[in-house]
C-alpha cells in the first residue's frame, strides 16, 4: 500500500506538489502554448476526457511504461527517499488555463463565480497522485514491468484558503500550501492481479518523518479494524446506541406529528438528489476504465448542489473527507449518484458559519440482472453563513427578508444513525 502527500500552493497561481512520495524532481509547466496536439499526439489519451494537466500527466506515464512487456519481472525493491513531483497552474497570466476555451471545453477552470473549479481540480490531484506512486515504482529500466497501481481512497483533501484565477498572493502565502491531499494507492501484479510489494519509503527531514508516522498509524488502525470480527462489540457500543435512539426518536416524532416539531430541522432522507448517466469511452483512464478523478469531480458537483439547495446559498468548499473506491467502474456502466446531507454543525473557527457534511454513494446498476453494486462513497465538506438573509419574502412582495439558518439533519433509520456516529463519536460520547 502506497500513500501520497499532495499539495497545492499559489505562487503567482497555483501549485501543486506531492514532496513525501515519488521519484522525479521537476516542474511540469502549463502555459498559453500547451494544445492538445502538444500533449504527444497519443489517441490512447488524447480520445480520453481530462484536463490538460491530467492528460499531460498520463503521457508521461504512457511514454514511460510503452516498451515495458508484460512478461517482463517486476523492479528489485529499494527503499527510496522522497522527490517532489510538481504541476504550476499559472492562471494569473496564462488565459488559456482562465477562460472557456471553445475548441476545447475540457481544459476550463473558471467556475460560474470566476473562482478556480474545484472539481477539475481533483481531476488533476488523482492523476498527480497517480505519478507520485508510479515514480515511487520506477526503476528507469525497460527490461521490468512495473505493477499496477490502484487509487484504493482518498483520506483527505483540506483547503486551506482560497483558490483564485487572478489574485497573486506569493506575499502572503510564504510558501504554505493552500490545499493538502492524502491519497491510498494498493499495487497489484499486473497479470495475477494480486497484491505485491512495494518500495520501501525513507523519509529525511523531520516532517516527513512525521508524516511517515502519522500515515503509519492510519494503516495500522486500519489493518487492526479489518481483523476485528464482526460479532465483537466494539468500546462504547452502550454510549453510541443511547446518542442513536436520541436522534431517532426526534426523528420519528417529526415523520409522526410534522405540525408539532419545530422548523428548525429535516429529515435526512429529505436532502437526497441525485443523478444517472452512462459512462463513455471518453470518460476511461490510461487502463481502460472509468477516471478516478471523473467520479471525485461528478460526485464533487452533485454535492456542491444539494449542500446549495440544502442551505439556500452557495456554499463554500472546504475538503474531501475521504472518498472510498469499491470497485472499478467500466465504461458502459450505468452509473447512480445520490448525496444528501447527513450533518451540519457549528464552525468551531467561526461562530457566524455553518458547516455542511455531505454524502455522495455511487452505484453501478445492471437493469438487465436487476442488479446495483455500490462503487463509491464519498464525504464532502463545506462552510455557509448562518447569518445568511433568505430572499423568498422579499420576492413575494414583504417588504423584509427573512433570516435563514442552517437546519439540522435527523437520520430516519438506525443504519443512518450509525453512518453520522461514525463521522461524529465524540457527540455519541
Amino acid at each position: 500500500m502506497l500513500r501520497s502527500l499532495t499539495r497545492i500552493q499559489r505562487d503567482a497561481g497555483v501549485l501543486a506538489n506531492a514532496p513525501f512520495v515519488g521519484s522525479l524532481q521537476g516542474s511540469l509547466q502549463f502555459s498559453s502554448n500547451i494544445s492538445p496536439s502538444a500533449l504527444g499526439g497519443d489517441e490512447t489519451v488524447m480520445g480520453m476526457i481530462g484536463t490538460s494537466v491530467t492528460k499531460k500527466l498520463w503521457q508521461e506515464r504512457l511514454t514511460k511504461n510503452k516498451d515495458r512487456l508484460k512478461h517482463l519481472p517486476l523492479p528489485a525493491l529499494n527503499a527510496k527517499p522522497p522527490q517532489p513531483i510538481t504541476v504550476t497552474y499559472r492562471f494569473s497570466s496564462d488565459r488559456f488555463l482562465q477562460e472557456q476555451i471553445e475548441t476545447d471545453p475540457i481544459l476550463q477552470y473558471r467556475n460560474p463565480w470566476n473562482q478556480v473549479r474545484v472539481g477539475k481540480l481533483l481531476e488533476d490531484l488523482d492523476s498527480l497522485a497517480g505519478n507520485i506512486a508510479f515514480q515511487h515504482c520506477d526503476d528507469e529500466r525497460t527490461d521490468t514491468q512495473l505493477p499496477l497501481l490502484v487509487t484504493a481512497s482518498v483520506d483527505a483533501i483540506h483547503l486551506r484558503r482560497r483558490l483564485d484565477l487572478h489574485q497573486d498572493v506569493q506575499e502572503h502565502c510564504k510558501g504554505e500550501p493552500s490545499l493538502v491531499a492524502l491519497f491510498t494507492f494498493v499495487a497489484r501484479h499486473p497479470l495475477t492481479k494480486k497484491s505485491t510489494q512495494l518500495n520501501a519509503l525513507k523519509p529525511q527531514s523531520a516532517e516527513e518523518k512525521q508524516q511517515f508516522e502519522e500515515r503509519q498509524a492510519v494503516a495500522d488502525a486500519r489493518k487492526a479494524a479489518r481483523n476485528v470480527s464482526a460479532s465483537a462489540q466494539p468500546e462504547g457500543t452502550g454510549a453510541k446506541q443511547k446518542w442513536a435512539e436520541q436522534l431517532l426518536g426526534e426523528a420519528r416524532a417529526m415523520i409522526d406529528m410534522p405540525s408539532l416539531t419545530s422548523g428548525n430541522a429535516m429529515l435526512m432522507r429529505d436532502t437526497a438528489m441525485q443523478n444517472t448517466f452512462v459512462c463513455q469511452p471518453q470518460q476511461r483512464n490510461i487502463h481502460g476504465r472509468v477516471f478516478g478523478g471523473f467520479i471525485m469531480r461528478r460526485a464533487y458537483e452533485l454535492a456542491f448542489a444539494t449542500a446549495y439547495m440544502f442551505a439556500g446559498q452557495r456554499p463554500t468548499f472546504k475538503e474531501v473527507d475521504e472518498v472510498t473506491f469499491m470497485r472499478p467502474v467500466d465504461v458502459g456502466d450505468l452509473l447512480k449518484f445520490r448525496s444528501c446531507i447527513i450533518h451540519t454543525a457549528a464552525s468551531a473557527s467561526c461562530p457566524n458559519k455553518a458547516i455542511i457534511y455531505a454524502e455522495v454513494v455511487a452505484s453501478v446498476a445492471q437493469p438487465e440482472q436487476v442488479i446495483s453494486n455500490m462503487s463509491n462513497m464519498l464525504t464532502f465538506v463545506f462552510e455557509v453563513s448562518q447569518d445568511h438573509v433568505a430572499d423568498a419574502d422579499t420576492r413575494k412582495g414583504s417588504s423584509a427578508a427573512s433570516p435563514c439558518k442552517v437546519k439540522r439533519v435527523l437520520p430516519a433509520t438506525n443504519e443512518e444513525a450509525q453512518k453520522v456516529y461514525q463521522f461524529f463519536p465524540a457527540e455519541g460520547g
